[in-house]
Parts: C-alpha cells; structure tokens; sequence
C-alpha cells in the first residue's frame, strides 16, 4: 500500500486500545500507523490485525514519532481524514518532562499535523494525562480554553 492510499491515520497503534482499533478499522479502510521501531515491529502488529479480523493488506505501518514536528514521517499522506491519537506514555516513576513530552507536546504535534490535512473529516483524542500539578494540587491550565485553534470541517 501507499501513503497516498491512506485515508485513516492511528498513533498509538502498537498500544492495548490502539492495536484492536487498527483491526476494527483495516477491516474497511486504509490505514497508516506510525510507530518508533516500524521495520522490527510491523510484522507483529500485522499479525496481531489479521488474527483480530482485520486486514493487514490495509495496513501501512511506517516510521514515526509524536515526540517530533509533523510526527516524524517523511511522507504526506495528503488524502487523510480522520486521524485518531491514542499515543501516550504512563509508567511508574515516568518524570514530568518526559511525560509532558508525550503526553501534552505528543498530541499536540498530532492535532497540528492533523490540520494541516486538506481533507480532515476528524480528529478523535483518547488520553488521560492532566498536567503537571501545582500547589495546593491544582492544574496548569484552564481545560475550557482550546489547545489549538478550532477549525471547522467539511
């Protein structure tokens, strides 16, 4: 498959939630997953969408990185339109700057490459990191206020 077959971008996809959801949608649709390590895992995350009843011949597992601008990936993949961002890093004793590097930089790489596409239909976000607490255990940050800016799709 090509870049330019994708219509379906999944980050996240080697994670618990984010490999079943690659089943689900190579089922019916062309997707590109980019991961850290795409030639040494690609063969198992296929393997892993085909057991589940999905179709691996729809998947396009590439290089990529949601710690890097533009998610790291050399290529466009102009005719996406719905990108959903599962990346995320939870472990113990994981420190706040590594984790707010994943975790708030991460996905905010992945929302500004998302509307850089010219066809973006979607953009569905699935994490659980709050911030980084301050004094008397509030957040940084007011959630009412958008990330980025809104764009309207169509």
């Amino acid at each position: 498959m090509r870049a330019c077959d994708v219509e379906v971008m999944v980050t996240g996809g080697t994670g618990f939630i984010g490999r079943w959801l690659l089943a689900e949608l190579t089922r019916t649709k062309a997707v590109a997953a980019p991961v850290r390590r795409a030639r040494q895992r690609a063969a198992e995350l296929a393997a892993f969408v085909d057991a589940h009843g999905g179709g691996s011949r729809r998947l396009l597992v590439v290089e990529g990185d949601v710690e890097a601008t533009s998610l790291g990936l050399s290529e466009r993949f102009e005719q996406v339109r719905d990108v959903y961002h599962l990346a995320a890093r939870f472990a113990f004793g994981l420190g706040v700057q590594e984790a707010r590097r994943c975790n708030v930089e991460g996905s905010l790489h992945a929302a500004e490459w998302a509307l850089g596409r010219p066809h973006l239909r979607r953009f569905v976000y699935l994490g659980g990191y709050p911030g980084a607490p301050v004094a008397g255990g509030a957040h940084r940050g007011d959630a009412r206020e958008p990330v980025v800016p809104r764009r309207e799709c169509v």
